[in-house]
């Protein structure tokens, strides 16, 4: 290893937690409104 490798290190070895929390969601869509452009696909 030469003087001027690079090695990331960390200061700790537990895992950080996340920083979002991934929460489940449903999407409703009134299909009596339906024209076909399937917007509802895209969102």
């Amino acid at each position: 290893m030469a003087s001027q490798d690079i090695i990331a290190r960390s200061a700790t070895t537990t895992v950080p937690p996340s920083v979002r929390q991934q929460q489940e969601v449903a999407k409703l869509i009134d299909t009596t409104k339906c024209i076909g452009c399937k917007a509802c696909q895209v969102a």
